[in-house]
């Protein structure tokens, strides 16, 4: 990349909108082990600049999510029911080596993002959450529309 082109952790902002770029979960089924690493997708989301914070999505949804908001200074509310999954909520919030990419947008921005996506790789990208100016704070909206906190609990890479 140029100098100083990079996306980084700590531009995520209050009121963006939070996606995802494929289903998440299903490493322990071996997903992980049949994967295309994301960079065409990421290259196209740093050219557009429509996008404010990236990463990959390699230690779970939850944990990576954390990341950004530390780095960003922010919290977030992520809906339950707007995540891709493979297999269950809890593996698509915690299981590792997703390698799909995790970032935010402003929301003013969302419709030309999406649409630019599509045209460029004729699929959909979801929009999973929102960020909140609240520091620290990392909520789950479930199906009746009760909050609850995200655990902070991660996939382990060399646990038994």
């Amino acid at each position: 990349l140029p100098s100083g082109t990079a996306l980084l952790r700590s531009g995520a902002r209050p009121g963006d909108r939070i996606f995802v770029s494929g289903p998440l979960g299903g490493s322990i089924a071996g997903k992980h082990l049949d994967f295309v690493p994301r960079v065409a997708e990421g290259l196209f989301l740093r050219e557009t600049g429509l996008v404010n914070a990236m990463m990959d999505i390699s230690d779970g949804l939850a944990t990576d999510l954390r990341h950004i908001l530390r780095q960003s200074g922010v919290g977030a509310v992520l809906d339950a029911d707007a995540i891709p999954k493979n297999g269950t909520l809890e593996a698509a919030l915690f299981d590792g080596e997703d390698y799909e990419l995790l970032f935010t947008a402003a929301p003013h921005r969302v419709d030309e993002l999406c649409s630019r996506w599509r045209q460029r790789f004729h699929a959909g990208l979801a929009v999973v959450g929102s960020i909140t100016p609240r520091s620290g704070e990392f909520l789950l909206q479930v199906r009746n529309g009760a909050r609850q906190a995200v655990e902070g609990k991660a996939f382990e890479h060399f646990s038994g």
